[in-house]
């Protein structure tokens, strides 16, 4: 997903990978101590631009969010993205966090995405609060 930001449209590459493990890993949390993941997804978001004369493109990591699916979870695409993508957002400028949630929120619309100005409304999942 690709979101343009003022000023001089900076252009914006969000990128989410699904992994799925064939066999569990053991992983260590804060709350629940060693669990047993089956599925993990991260969410990078990338600061895109021209190198040098060569018009080449560069990317540069801006940030990076993950989410985990234990074993005795339901592994569900969609909200490994919104835990990775919330992760994700959460350190940058509120103007550019709230670009790429709409564009996020907004992807199926149309067919295609397109860069608005407006906020999504409500919580974090565009619903209302």
């Amino acid at each position: 997903m690709r979101v343009f930001a003022p000023p001089n449209d900076q252009e914006y590459l969000v990128d989410f990978k699904h992994y799925l493990y064939n066999k569990p890993l053991l992983y260590k949390t804060k709350h629940k101590g060693l669990r047993e993941l089956r599925a993990s997804t991260t969410c990078e978001i990338w600061h895109c631009r021209p190198v040098g004369d060569m018009k080449i493109e560069g990317k540069v990591l801006v940030n990076f969010g993950w989410s985990y699916c234990a074993v005795e979870d339901r592994f569900n695409k969609e909200h490994g993205r919104r835990l990775a993508l919330r992760r994700a957002v959460e350190p940058l400028p509120r103007k550019l966090r709230g670009l790429i949630l709409h564009e996020y929120f907004n992807r199926h619309r149309n067919g295609h995405t397109q860069n608005g100005h407006n906020r999504t409304q409500g919580g974090f999942d565009g619903t209302a609060a």
